[in-house]
Protein backbone atom coordinates (compact mmCIF):
# COMPACT_ATOMS: atom_id res chain seq x y z
CA UNK A 1 0.00 0.00 0.00
CA UNK A 2 1.53 3.58 -1.26
CA UNK A 3 0.90 6.11 1.78
CA UNK A 4 0.30 9.58 -0.07
CA UNK A 5 0.16 13.27 1.83
CA UNK A 6 -3.06 14.89 2.54
CA UNK A 7 -1.12 17.87 -0.02
CA UNK A 8 -0.49 15.45 -2.67
CA UNK A 9 -4.44 14.02 -2.38
CA UNK A 10 -5.36 17.22 -2.41
CA UNK A 11 -3.02 18.15 -5.40
CA UNK A 12 -4.50 15.63 -7.40
CA UNK A 13 -8.26 16.16 -6.72
CA UNK A 14 -7.91 20.04 -7.91
CA UNK A 15 -5.97 18.93 -10.91
CA UNK A 16 -7.33 16.93 -13.97
CA UNK A 17 -3.79 17.78 -15.50
CA UNK A 18 -0.17 17.68 -14.19
CA UNK A 19 3.46 16.98 -14.86
CA UNK A 20 5.43 14.30 -13.06
CA UNK A 21 9.25 12.45 -12.94
CA UNK A 22 10.06 9.34 -12.42
CA UNK A 23 12.88 9.64 -9.65
CA UNK A 24 15.56 6.70 -9.64
CA UNK A 25 17.62 6.33 -6.36
CA UNK A 26 20.60 3.91 -5.86
CA UNK A 27 22.03 3.37 -2.47
CA UNK A 28 25.19 1.12 -2.58
CA UNK A 29 25.98 -0.80 0.84
CA UNK A 30 28.26 1.93 1.66
CA UNK A 31 25.87 4.62 1.51
CA UNK A 32 26.45 6.30 -1.30
CA UNK A 33 23.59 7.42 -3.23
CA UNK A 34 23.07 8.09 -6.82
CA UNK A 35 19.95 9.78 -8.01
CA UNK A 36 18.79 10.14 -11.73
CA UNK A 37 15.10 10.99 -13.26
CA UNK A 38 13.56 10.75 -16.42
CA UNK A 39 12.74 14.78 -16.67
CA UNK A 40 14.19 17.25 -19.23
CA UNK A 41 15.67 19.19 -16.42
CA UNK A 42 18.06 18.69 -12.91
CA UNK A 43 15.56 18.45 -10.26
CA UNK A 44 16.26 18.92 -6.27
CA UNK A 45 14.57 17.63 -3.43
CA UNK A 46 15.18 18.18 -0.28
CA UNK A 47 18.32 19.29 -0.71
CA UNK A 48 19.28 16.82 -2.60
CA UNK A 49 20.35 16.55 -6.92
CA UNK A 50 19.14 14.44 -9.10
CA UNK A 51 20.30 14.33 -11.85
CA UNK A 52 19.01 14.24 -15.57
CA UNK A 53 22.05 13.67 -17.87
CA UNK A 54 22.39 9.50 -16.14
CA UNK A 55 21.84 6.28 -18.08
CA UNK A 56 18.53 5.97 -19.94
CA UNK A 57 16.37 3.82 -17.24
CA UNK A 58 13.41 1.70 -18.79
CA UNK A 59 11.62 -0.25 -16.39
CA UNK A 60 7.80 -2.52 -16.64
CA UNK A 61 5.06 -1.39 -15.14
CA UNK A 62 4.04 -1.83 -11.58
CA UNK A 63 1.07 -3.52 -9.98
CA UNK A 64 -0.78 -3.53 -6.97
CA UNK A 65 -2.82 -6.18 -5.20
CA UNK A 66 -3.99 -6.79 -1.56
CA UNK A 67 -2.50 -9.37 0.33
CA UNK A 68 1.61 -9.92 0.69
CA UNK A 69 3.11 -11.17 -2.36
CA UNK A 70 7.26 -10.65 -3.23
CA UNK A 71 6.72 -8.31 -6.07
CA UNK A 72 10.03 -7.33 -8.52
CA UNK A 73 10.22 -4.95 -11.24
CA UNK A 74 12.80 -5.28 -14.24
CA UNK A 75 15.11 -2.72 -14.69
CA UNK A 76 17.10 -2.18 -18.28
CA UNK A 77 19.98 0.66 -18.18
CA UNK A 78 21.22 2.45 -21.29
CA UNK A 79 24.72 3.84 -21.50
CA UNK A 80 27.57 4.75 -22.92
CA UNK A 81 31.59 4.56 -22.50
CA UNK A 82 31.44 8.91 -21.92
CA UNK A 83 29.34 7.90 -19.07
CA UNK A 84 31.13 6.98 -15.30
CA UNK A 85 29.59 5.63 -12.00
CA UNK A 86 33.14 5.70 -9.28
CA UNK A 87 35.40 5.88 -12.14
CA UNK A 88 34.06 3.36 -14.08
CA UNK A 89 31.67 2.79 -17.26
CA UNK A 90 28.08 1.30 -16.02
CA UNK A 91 29.14 -2.28 -17.66
CA UNK A 92 32.61 -2.45 -15.37
CA UNK A 93 30.89 -1.47 -12.20
CA UNK A 94 28.00 -3.77 -12.43
CA UNK A 95 30.47 -6.31 -14.04
CA UNK A 96 33.17 -5.50 -10.74
CA UNK A 97 30.03 -5.89 -8.26
CA UNK A 98 30.24 -2.23 -7.29
CA UNK A 99 26.47 -2.68 -7.23
CA UNK A 100 26.45 -5.95 -5.34
CA UNK A 101 23.64 -5.92 -2.53
CA UNK A 102 22.91 -2.45 -3.55
CA UNK A 103 19.07 -0.89 -2.88
CA UNK A 104 16.92 0.64 -5.60
CA UNK A 105 14.18 3.05 -4.76
CA UNK A 106 11.71 4.64 -7.48
CA UNK A 107 9.75 7.60 -6.65
CA UNK A 108 7.00 10.35 -8.38
CA UNK A 109 7.78 13.98 -7.95
CA UNK A 110 4.34 15.59 -9.02
CA UNK A 111 5.34 19.09 -10.46
CA UNK A 112 2.87 21.98 -9.06
CA UNK A 113 3.05 25.81 -10.62
CA UNK A 114 4.83 27.07 -8.17
CA UNK A 115 7.69 24.85 -8.38
CA UNK A 116 10.88 27.38 -9.02
CA UNK A 117 14.35 26.71 -10.27
CA UNK A 118 17.52 27.27 -8.06
CA UNK A 119 20.87 26.71 -9.45
CA UNK A 120 20.25 25.08 -12.88
CA UNK A 121 17.76 22.64 -10.99
CA UNK A 122 13.59 22.42 -10.67
CA UNK A 123 12.84 22.32 -7.17
CA UNK A 124 10.37 19.67 -5.92
CA UNK A 125 7.89 20.00 -2.98
CA UNK A 126 8.66 16.86 -0.95
CA UNK A 127 4.99 16.63 0.14
CA UNK A 128 4.23 15.92 -3.51
CA UNK A 129 6.82 12.97 -4.02
CA UNK A 130 5.09 9.58 -3.46
CA UNK A 131 7.59 5.70 -3.34
CA UNK A 132 6.34 3.57 -6.06
CA UNK A 133 8.96 0.85 -5.41
CA UNK A 134 11.66 0.11 -3.42
CA UNK A 135 13.91 -3.37 -3.11
CA UNK A 136 16.95 -5.02 -3.55
CA UNK A 137 19.19 -5.31 -7.02
CA UNK A 138 19.88 -8.75 -8.02
CA UNK A 139 20.38 -11.11 -11.33
CA UNK A 140 22.20 -8.54 -13.26
CA UNK A 141 22.82 -8.82 -16.74
CA UNK A 142 25.74 -6.72 -18.63
CA UNK A 143 25.37 -7.20 -22.78
CA UNK A 144 27.93 -4.48 -23.98
CA UNK A 145 26.12 -0.69 -23.23
CA UNK A 146 22.71 -2.00 -21.28
CA UNK A 147 22.67 -3.27 -18.06
CA UNK A 148 19.59 -5.25 -17.06
CA UNK A 149 18.66 -6.16 -13.64
CA UNK A 150 15.54 -7.03 -11.56
CA UNK A 151 14.45 -5.51 -8.24
CA UNK A 152 12.89 -7.45 -5.88
CA UNK A 153 10.92 -6.21 -2.65
CA UNK A 154 12.32 -6.54 0.83
CA UNK A 155 9.34 -9.07 1.66
CA UNK A 156 11.79 -11.06 -0.23
CA UNK A 157 14.14 -11.80 2.82
CA UNK A 158 10.98 -13.27 5.04
CA UNK A 159 11.32 -16.00 2.51
CA UNK A 160 15.12 -17.16 3.65
CA UNK A 161 15.22 -19.56 6.08
CA UNK A 162 17.62 -18.85 8.72
CA UNK A 163 18.14 -20.72 11.99
CA UNK A 164 19.31 -19.46 15.33
CA UNK A 165 22.72 -21.53 15.81
CA UNK A 166 23.99 -22.86 13.30
CA UNK A 167 26.71 -25.45 13.60
CA UNK A 168 29.50 -26.40 10.73
CA UNK A 169 33.36 -27.18 10.53
CA UNK A 170 33.55 -24.17 8.26
CA UNK A 171 33.92 -20.35 10.17
CA UNK A 172 30.44 -18.51 9.93
CA UNK A 173 32.48 -14.75 10.19
CA UNK A 174 33.51 -13.40 6.50
CA UNK A 175 36.86 -12.15 6.25
CA UNK A 176 37.69 -8.68 7.75
CA UNK A 177 33.83 -8.02 9.14
CA UNK A 178 33.07 -6.98 12.29
CA UNK A 179 33.03 -10.45 14.02
CA UNK A 180 36.25 -11.33 11.80
CA UNK A 181 37.83 -8.33 14.09
CA UNK A 182 40.59 -8.08 11.53
CA UNK A 183 41.49 -4.86 9.37
CA UNK A 184 41.62 -5.06 5.60
CA UNK A 185 44.21 -2.49 4.64
CA UNK A 186 46.24 -4.11 7.20
CA UNK A 187 46.80 -7.09 5.30
CA UNK A 188 46.87 -5.08 1.63
CA UNK A 189 49.78 -5.53 -0.07
CA UNK A 190 50.67 -2.92 -2.58
CA UNK A 191 52.11 -4.25 -6.01
CA UNK A 192 52.61 -3.00 -9.37
CA UNK A 193 51.80 -4.79 -13.20
CA UNK A 194 54.70 -6.76 -14.45
CA UNK A 195 55.17 -7.23 -18.19
CA UNK A 196 53.23 -9.91 -19.92
CA UNK A 197 50.30 -9.66 -18.06
CA UNK A 198 47.08 -10.30 -19.68
CA UNK A 199 43.25 -9.61 -19.13
CA UNK A 200 42.77 -12.65 -17.02
CA UNK A 201 46.27 -13.34 -15.06
CA UNK A 202 48.32 -10.49 -13.32
CA UNK A 203 52.03 -11.26 -13.57
CA UNK A 204 53.62 -9.36 -9.90
CA UNK A 205 56.33 -9.69 -7.77
CA UNK A 206 55.34 -10.55 -4.20
CA UNK A 207 56.96 -12.53 -1.07
CA UNK A 208 53.82 -14.37 -0.18
CA UNK A 209 53.47 -18.48 -0.42
CA UNK A 210 51.61 -19.73 -3.18
CA UNK A 211 47.77 -19.73 -2.33
CA UNK A 212 47.92 -17.10 -0.10
CA UNK A 213 45.95 -14.76 -2.47
CA UNK A 214 43.75 -17.55 -3.16
CA UNK A 215 39.81 -16.13 -2.62
CA UNK A 216 40.92 -12.74 -2.18
CA UNK A 217 40.89 -9.58 -3.84
CA UNK A 218 42.60 -7.70 -6.70
CA UNK A 219 41.82 -3.81 -6.72
CA UNK A 220 42.88 -1.47 -9.62
CA UNK A 221 44.15 1.77 -7.90
CA UNK A 222 44.69 3.64 -11.54
CA UNK A 223 45.72 3.15 -14.76
CA UNK A 224 43.40 1.09 -17.31
CA UNK A 225 40.55 -0.42 -14.60
CA UNK A 226 40.60 1.90 -12.12
CA UNK A 227 38.47 1.19 -9.07
CA UNK A 228 37.66 -2.49 -10.33
CA UNK A 229 37.81 -5.67 -8.22
CA UNK A 230 38.01 -8.98 -8.70
CA UNK A 231 37.82 -11.87 -7.09
CA UNK A 232 41.11 -14.20 -7.51
CA UNK A 233 40.71 -17.28 -8.35
CA UNK A 234 44.42 -18.60 -7.88
CA UNK A 235 47.74 -17.03 -7.33
CA UNK A 236 51.21 -18.70 -7.38
CA UNK A 237 54.34 -18.63 -9.14
CA UNK A 238 54.31 -14.71 -9.25
CA UNK A 239 50.80 -14.91 -11.23
CA UNK A 240 47.25 -13.58 -10.13
CA UNK A 241 44.56 -15.51 -11.91
CA UNK A 242 41.17 -13.54 -11.87
CA UNK A 243 37.85 -15.50 -12.04
CA UNK A 244 36.37 -13.38 -14.35
CA UNK A 245 38.10 -11.50 -17.52
CA UNK A 246 39.38 -7.24 -17.02
CA UNK A 247 37.01 -5.24 -19.43
CA UNK A 248 40.40 -3.76 -20.69
CA UNK A 249 43.93 -4.56 -20.75
CA UNK A 250 46.22 -3.87 -17.98
CA UNK A 251 49.26 -1.63 -17.96
CA UNK A 252 52.75 -2.24 -17.10
CA UNK A 253 53.46 0.07 -14.11
CA UNK A 254 50.28 0.03 -12.98
CA UNK A 255 49.90 0.24 -9.21
CA UNK A 256 47.24 -2.74 -7.44
CA UNK A 257 46.38 -4.17 -4.34
CA UNK A 258 45.78 -7.71 -3.06
CA UNK A 259 44.47 -8.98 -0.24
CA UNK A 260 44.31 -12.35 0.60
CA UNK A 261 41.43 -14.72 1.13
CA UNK A 262 40.67 -17.15 3.59
CA UNK A 263 38.74 -20.90 2.68
CA UNK A 264 37.28 -20.40 6.27
CA UNK A 265 39.62 -23.40 7.86
CA UNK A 266 40.52 -23.15 11.85
CA UNK A 267 44.60 -23.90 10.54
CA UNK A 268 44.05 -20.93 8.29
CA UNK A 269 42.69 -18.58 11.09
CA UNK A 270 45.29 -19.91 13.48
CA UNK A 271 48.55 -19.68 11.31
CA UNK A 272 47.88 -17.40 8.66
CA UNK A 273 45.94 -14.79 10.16
CA UNK A 274 46.90 -15.66 13.87
CA UNK A 275 43.17 -15.29 14.71
CA UNK A 276 42.20 -18.27 16.46
CA UNK A 277 40.08 -16.97 19.28
CA UNK A 278 37.56 -14.95 16.78
CA UNK A 279 37.31 -18.24 14.49
CA UNK A 280 32.97 -19.16 14.52
CA UNK A 281 33.15 -22.70 13.34
CA UNK A 282 33.02 -25.80 15.06
CA UNK A 283 36.08 -27.70 13.77
CA UNK A 284 35.20 -30.71 15.47
CA UNK A 285 31.60 -31.88 14.01
CA UNK A 286 31.66 -34.70 11.59
CA UNK A 287 31.29 -34.16 8.59
CA UNK A 288 28.16 -35.32 6.49
CA UNK A 289 28.96 -39.48 5.88
CA UNK A 290 26.96 -41.73 3.29
CA UNK A 291 26.40 -45.40 4.25
CA UNK A 292 26.00 -47.82 1.75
Amino acid sequence: MREASTALINFLRDNDEFTFADIYIFTLINGTQYRFTNFDYDLSLSGALISSTGPIIARNDITLQTGIKIDEMNITLNTNDDLKIGGMTYPQAFHNGYFDGARFELYRGFIDQVSNFNNNALVLNPSLVIMMFAGKIIKPEVDKNEIEFNVVNSLDYLSVQVSKNLYQPSCKNTLFDSACKLSKEAYAVNATVLAGSTKNTILVNVDKAQGYFNQGVIEFVDGPNIGLKSTIAWHGNGEIVMTLALPDNPAVGQNIKLYPGCDKRVETCEFRFNNKENFAGCPYVPIPETSI
